[in-house]
């Protein structure tokens, strides 16, 4: 099962383009505004052929540019089978849309993005290769730790990816404290909540940040959850009674997911609710809130 970590580095850049903007700036050193974001189908897989699939494929239309496909893997790790699979994969969506195709990796670890970075090859007696693969990547190297609250709140792209990407370094805590007060001049509720929401999910490997972090946002202002938690507090009570009392930390993960499929507008079946406050496992249902990011139905959650 993917780790919260991994699903909130994808997820962060789906139908966002600043944050795309601050990713390829970073990575590659090119401003590009990206105009408009459409997620299109993540299945690279033909006939007879091993499944193939990236975390995240969109089709981007990008100013004084035209039409990009990027498609967005999450690496926590070092994976050599990816340097197969990545060429078939580009490959494909090439043919399918018959357009450039970029594959930006985003990573928190050093040693994973050098590995990321390729080139990814194979040659034969001398012979030049065909197919040469190179990754554009986004790791802590190409986005620095933003620690200065005049820095973090000049560009909330910035801040956010940088602590996307830093969240398992000792910079975290400064990071954080930066990013608070920049999403504290943010004007809309639900980017607030949802940068929030993928920023906890992402400090799964560092207990420090991600105590700082939930403290920040039980005591800062109610901007944090969306003023819909301000709305859904009577619901949420209920919901709460409804679960017989639940306590700890899944129990208020619960909630925290109830809420955001609620900001989101996404309506809750019994049957869904009933799967939700049951389960007990505390990555399930961390993977389940980012997951939330992006769905347009709560059956999407378990798909």
């Amino acid at each position: 099962m993917p780790s919260p970590i991994h699903e909130a580095l994808h997820h962060a850049l789906r139908d966002d383009p600043e944050l795309i903007g601050s990713a390829l700036r970073h990575a590659a050193g090119v401003r590009l505004n990206v105009i408009k974001t459409e997620e299109i189908t993540n299945d690279a897989t033909s006939i007879q052929v091993t499944e193939r699939r990236c975390d995240t494929v969109m089709r981007l239309e990008v100013e004084d540019h035209g039409t990009v496909i990027l498609l967005v893997e999450s690496q926590t790790r070092k994976d050599p089978d990816k340097e197969t699979v990545w060429p078939q994969i580009v490959a494909h969506f090439q043919n399918r849309y018959d357009c450039p195709v970029i594959l930006l990796v985003i990573t928190q670890h050093e040693i994973t993005a050098a590995w990321a970075h390729g080139p990814f090859s194979r040659s034969f007696a001398g012979l030049r290769a065909s197919l040469v693969l190179c990754p554009t990547v986004v790791g802590p190297v190409t986005v620095p730790p933003i620690t200065d609250p005049a820095q973090a709140r000049a560009d909330i792209s910035d801040v956010v990816l940088s602590a996307l990407v830093n969240g398992s370094s000792e910079d975290a805590p400064g990071i954080l404290e930066a990013l608070r007060d920049a999403l504290n001049t943010l004007g809309e509720e639900e980017r607030v909540a949802r940068y929030a929401g993928l920023v906890q999910a992402s400090l799964q490997n560092n207990p420090i940040a991600l105590t700082l972090w939930e403290d920040i946002m039980s005591t800062s202002t109610q901007r944090f959850v969306s003023t819909a938690e301000a709305r859904g507090e009577a619901r949420g009570e209920a919901r709460g009674e409804a679960r017989g009392e639940a306590r700890g930390r899944v129990a208020g993960e619960v909630k925290a997911l109830l809420l955001t499929l609620e900001t989101r507008g996404i309506a809750v079946t019994d049957e869904a609710l009933e799967r939700i406050s049951g389960c007990d496992d505390l990555q399930q249902i961390e993977a389940w809130i980012v997951r939330a990011q992006g769905v347009t139905a709560v059956e999407e959650l378990f798909d």
